[in-house]
Formats: structure tokens, C-alpha cells, sequence
């Protein structure tokens, strides 16, 4: 047989569901490599012996299915009737004498992986320059929407469905496919064959779908980032209501440390002014201590001199026995004196150490207080050193709170690139859309789908719009309100004083009027004596 390959239109022809006898000679004018594929094992080993002179067509045996999966394969006595599922009673009274000859259990290869098997890897070949037919009875129809749905339909340029045995009824094409057209030629097909072709406008569609599919991630993506947005704002919200509360309260504490403060040095300014009166006391007592040792030494000297003068008088009592008498007088006179002056320096070193007592308990309370305001000093110092660290904490919350006020306006100028950004591809897909309208009447499904985003999308911008303007409202509502009350106030400020002038003016007419009442009143008297005067003048005439 000569090779024709150099002349075929197609590059590689899969038939599922060959059968015993399909047609070699045109399969291999068609396509450059082909592929016959049944679940028949006696098929395949007949067409093994038959290749033999087709040396660009091979055979495989497998049992197509959509997913991989343990099936049950009926083999009949008329191979049309081969399949998945045995045939109904129907069919069965029709042919009485078809028989099952057996059955098997088969392991189904899914029809995407057979493709993937077929056709070369790396296809050097132009996008869809592949042939498929199909001839697996009742799987027809869901082995090509296997196909659609992994992508693998768009590899073939052509698509022939071979019905089932006495079905009329096409089946439903899938929409990356469009038809009918002519058979390819030399190409004999039975009655209700239909010959597909990839739709002219897939790719277009695909790349709209592709388009869709990026602009509904990012419009999750927008979604998500504004939910991330918002949910940041209100953790903002939060911290700076949490920061506002821990300033109050930190507030608080450093005024309620500024008292204690206070209250510390009012403490330590008391103690300062006690241990000032104290020590003067002390020094006083010191003062008052060393006049009594002073009055004690003269009376020791007076002592000392009354002393030496008994031994002299003494001396003198025994030269002198005449003056005995005279000199006993004396020397008892002398004796109660000094006995006075013994009982007066007891006394006076008795008060001398009860003073000594009093100034070291004196000092002990001074050496107290001296401690007592070295821990207040201490304390001062403590309170002063929780003050600066308060206020420096103070320092870090508004720093913190201006950060989170700066990272909420950033993210709120990125969520409206972001919503911009939206836009403008709103209005891209909108062009998009409008001009796939215009080509082909079946992107009408596609343009709903945009809508609802578009609808979606509008929604979202206008829950935002709506969101800021209420935002907005708000501020105006506060700001009118804040101006109300400062108007209110002002008004209260200026009612308050006219009330003030209006009692002080009433306050000056009642005196005006007392004044006028009192005027009156004297120029009524003054008439009234000039009346009398005038009576008494007129009687006395």
C-alpha cells in the first residue's frame, strides 16, 4: 500500500470504539498516525494480524470511560451492542436472537488519559490538527463532556460521533464544538453521523472566560483584601480605643501620682519644718545645757574657794582659841551654806542630766525624722523616676497610635487604587463583552455572568461609596452637633449676660424709682408743711 502520510490532512486519528472492521484505507489517508481503540481483546487481536500492512495505525485495548474505574464489560453477539451496560428488554425483543456471550470485569481507562496517551507530548503540529471518532454507543455524549471539561476536546480539529445502533436522536454537542459540517473525504459514515468542528469563536471565548475567571479573582482578592482592610480598620479601631482607654488611665495614675507627689513633698516640707524647729530646740537645750554647766563651774569654783577658806578659818580656829565661838558660828553658817550649795549643785546636775536625757532623746527624734525623710526623699525620688517612666510610656502610645493612624491611611489609599483599579477593568470587560455580543449570539451567557460581576462588583463599590458617605455623614452630624452646642453655648454665654444686664438695669430703675418715690415723697411733705404753714398763718391773720 503506498504511503500517502506526506498528503494527510490530519496529524493523528483516534476511533474509541473501533470494532473488527473499520475503514484502514481511509484512516490512513486521513492522518499521519492513527489510533484504534476497542475493549474487545478477540478485536484487537484481529487487528493486530491486519495492521500488519498499515504501519502508521495502531491498536490498544481498553475499556473508555470518564473516570478510572472497576467496570463490567458485555460482550454480544452483534459487536454493536458491546458496551458498559447490557441491553434492555427492548432492544432485546427486537433482536431476539442477540445473545451476551460473556462478560468481564475490566479496569475503565478515563478518556482524557487515553488522549494524553495518543497524541504526541510535545505537539509540534498547529493547535487542532487531530481527528477523533467516537463509537461507544450510550457513552458518546459523556465521554466528550469528559473531554470538554479537561480541555482536551480543543486538541482536535474535527470530531466525528458515529450514533449508536437505530438512535436517531443526535446527541448534545458541547460548546467548544460547532456543526454540522461535511465528512472529510474518502470518509464513508452511517445515516445520523455527526461531524463536528472546533467553534470558531473558542479561543475568543476561552480567553474571555480566562479573563473572567482573573477579573473574579480579583475581585475575591479586592474582596478579600477590602474584608482584610476593614477588619485591620476595626482592630484599629479597637487598639486605638484600648490606647485611648490605657492613656485615660495612665492619665489617672500620673495624676493620682502627681497628688501622691505632692502630698509627699507637702509630707517631706512638714518634716523639713519640724526637724528645722526641732533642731532649734535642740540647739536651745544645747544653749540652756551649757549656761547650767557655766552656773555649775562657778558654783564648783565657789565651792572649791569655800573650801579653801574653812581650811583657812580652821587653821585659824585653832591658833585662835579665843575667837571659837565667833568662828564656830561661822564655820555653821559656812556649813549650811555649803550644804545649800551641795543640795543646789545635786539639783543643778540632776536637771543637768535630765537636760542631757532630753537633748539625746532629742537627737534620737531628730536622727528619726532624718531617716523618715530620707525614705520620703527616697520615695520622691521612686514616684518622680515612675512619673518619667509613665510619661514616657505615654510617649510610646501616641507614637503607637499615630503608627496605626498611618497604617490605616495607607491601607485606605491602597483599597482605592485597588477599587480604580476595578474600575478600569469593569470598563475593559464591558468593551470585551459588548464586542463578543456582536460576533456571536451564544456569548450571551458569558455577558450574564460578567454582569452579575459587574453587578456584584457596583454593589461592593457602592456598599463602599455608601460606607464613606455615611462615614461622612457622621463627621458632618459630629462637626454640626459640635458647632450646635458651641453656638448653644454661646448663646446660654450671651442670655446669661443679658439676663445679668436686664437685672442689673431693673435693678437700677427700681433705685431710679425708689429714688423718684422718695423725691416724691419729700416734695409732698414739703407741700404739705407749706400748707400747714399757710393754715397757721391764716388763723394767726
Amino acid at each position: 500500500m503506498p504511503d500517502q502520510s506526506h498528503t494527510a490532512p490530519y496529524h493523528t486519528l483516534i476511533h474509541i470504539g473501533c470494532g473488527a472492521t473499520p475503514n484502514l484505507t481511509a484512516y490512513g489517508q486521513l492522518a499521519k498516525h492513527g489510533w484504534l481503540i476497542d475493549a474487545d481483546q478477540d478485536v484487537i487481536n484481529h487487528l493486530e494480524t491486519v495492521l500488519a500492512t498499515h504501519p502508521t495505525l495502531r491498536c490498544q485495548q481498553s475499556l473508555v470511560g470518564t473516570q478510572e474505574q472497576t467496570g463490567t464489560f458485555y460482550r454480544y453477539s452483534a459487536p454493536w451492542a458491546n458496551g458498559l451496560t447490557p441491553i434492555d428488554e427492548a432492544t432485546q425483543r427486537l433482536y431476539p436472537g442477540l445473545r451476551c456471550l460473556d462478560s468481564s470485569e475490566q479496569t475503565t481507562t478515563p478518556v482524557h488519559t487515553l488522549v494524553e496517551h495518543c497524541l504526541p507530548a510535545n505537539d509540534s503540529e498547529p493547535a487542532g490538527q487531530h481527528l477523533l471518532l467516537v463509537e461507544a454507543g450510550q457513552q458518546n455524549e459523556p465521554l466528550l463532556n469528559a473531554l470538554e471539561e479537561t480541555g482536551q476536546l480543543k486538541r482536535f480539529a474535527t470530531v466525528i460521533v458515529l450514533p449508536a445502533h437505530r438512535r436517531a436522536l443526535p446527541i448534545a454537542v458541547p460548546p467548544s464544538l460547532h456543526g454540522p459540517i461535511d465528512a472529510p473525504a474518502g470518509l464513508s459514515l452511517p445515516e445520523n453521523s455527526q461531524v463536528l468542528k472546533q467553534h470558531p469563536l473558542l479561543e475568543q471565548t476561552q480567553h474571555y472566560q480566562q479573563e473572567t475567571e482573573r477579573y473574579k479573582s480579583a475581585h475575591q482578592q479586592a474582596t478579600h483584601t477590602l474584608a482584610e482592610y476593614e477588619t485591620l480598620l476595626k482592630e484599629n479601631a479597637q487598639q486605638l480605643k484600648a490606647a485611648a482607654e490605657a492613656l485615660r488611665e495612665t492619665q489617672a495614675q500620673q495624676e493620682k501620682h502627681q497628688q501622691a507627689l505632692a502630698h509627699t513633698e507637702q509630707q517631706l516640707e512638714e518634716a523639713e519644718q519640724a526637724r528645722v524647729i526641732a533642731r532649734s530646740e535642740a540647739t536651745k537645750q544645747s544653749q540652756a545645757l551649757e549656761a547650767t554647766q557655766k552656773q555649775l563651774t562657778e558654783r564648783d569654783q565657789q565651792l572649791e574657794e569655800t573650801e579653801q577658806a574653812r581650811v583657812i578659818a580652821r587653821s585659824e580656829a585653832a591658833k585662835q582659841s579665843q575667837a571659837l565661838e565667833a568662828t564656830q558660828k561661822q564655820l555653821t553658817e559656812r556649813d549650811q551654806q555649803l550644804e545649800e550649795t551641795e543640795q543646789a549643785r545635786v539639783i543643778a546636775r540632776s536637771e543637768a542630766t535630765k537636760q542631757s536625757q532630753a537633748l539625746e532623746a532629742t537627737q534620737q527624734q531628730l536622727t528619726e525624722r532624718d531617716k523618715q525623710l530620707e525614705a520620703a526623699e527616697q520615695a520622691r525620688v521612686i514616684a518622680r523616676s515612675e512619673a518619667t517612666k509613665q510619661s514616657q510610656a505615654l510617649k510610646d502610645t501616641e507614637a503607637a497610635l499615630a503608627t496605626a493612624k498611618s497604617e490605616a491611611a495607607k491601607r485606605a489609599q491602597a483599597l482605592e487604587t485597588n477599587q480604580k483599579q476595578l474600575t478600569e477593568r469593569d470598563q475593559q470587560l464591558a468593551e470585551r463583552t459588548q464586542q463578543r455580543d456582536e460576533e456571536w449570539h451564544k456569548g450571551e451567557q458569558l455577558t450574564k455572568e460578567l454582569g452579575e460581576l459587574k453587578h456584584q462588583l457596583e454593589e461592593a463599590q457602592k456598599q463602599c461609596e455608601e460606607a464613606l458617605h455615611q462615614n461622612h455623614q457622621n463627621f458632618q452630624a459630629k462637626t454640626a452637633a459640635e458647632a450646635r452646642v458651641a453656638q448653644l453655648e454661646k448663646e446660654l454665654e450671651i442670655a446669661t449676660q443679658q439676663i445679668q444686664q436686664s437685672r442689673q438695669q431693673l435693678h437700677q430703675e427700681q433705685s431710679q424709682r425708689q429714688q423718684l418715690i422718695e423725691q416724691e415723697m419729700l416734695k409732698a411733705e414739703a407741700q404739705l408743711d407749706l400748707i400747714k404753714d399757710i393754715l397757721i398763718q391764716g388763723k394767726e391773720f
